[in-house]
């Protein structure tokens, strides 16, 4: 277990790294993460729970493209893209190899205010004013991470095995 949160830990890292540099990220962390996803998924959830988990955190995927997608029709200003990168899309579908679907909403609701709320305060030092999202999450993640079994009593661990309910 402890090899899966260094493995982790340094995918987040250089995801962190090339998403707030460059502004993309190499699919190559992208496929390490859905692998460590999966290795972690494998040891530590049945493959009936999995499954179920899987295409319930890709059909929450699903929603949120279909609702970016409606909003860009709407307003018409910009392209789905445009809002939402491809490398984000592929990071979230990373992640729902390995997480159970409760956490998963939990998760992203979660980071989605911690990204928001951040950027808002940091955007006025940027150049660049567009959302490094992958980053922002994987950041959350390491923060997380650092939080095992700290104060609070949970982690990464507790998210990627447990869920919030545990089954």
């Amino acid at each position: 277990m402890a090899l899966l949160k260094i493995l982790f830990g340094v995918i987040f890292l250089m995801i962190i790294y090339q998403d707030f540099r460059e502004r993309k990220v190499s699919v190559v962390f992208y496929i390490m993460l859905m692998l460590v996803c999966i290795v972690n998924a494998v040891l530590n959830m049945n493959l009936y729970l999995w499954i179920l988990n899987f295409i319930l955190n890709i059909s929450l995927i699903g929603l949120f493209i279909l609702t970016f997608f409606l909003i860009t029709k709407i307003k018409g200003k910009a392209s789905l893209f445009e809002m939402i990168g491809m490398g984000d899309i592929v990071f979230f579908i990373g992640l729902s190899f390995g997480i159970p679907f409760v956490s998963y909403i939990s998760l992203l609701t979660l980071f989605s205010l911690l990204t928001l709320i951040t950027h808002l305060v940091v955007m006025r030092y940027l150049s660049d004013k567009s959302i490094p999202l992958a980053g922002w999450f994987s950041i959350w993640f390491i923060g997380v991470l650092f939080l095992e079994k700290g104060d609070l009593g949970f982690g990464l661990e507790y998210f990627l095995i447990n869920g919030i309910v545990r089954y």
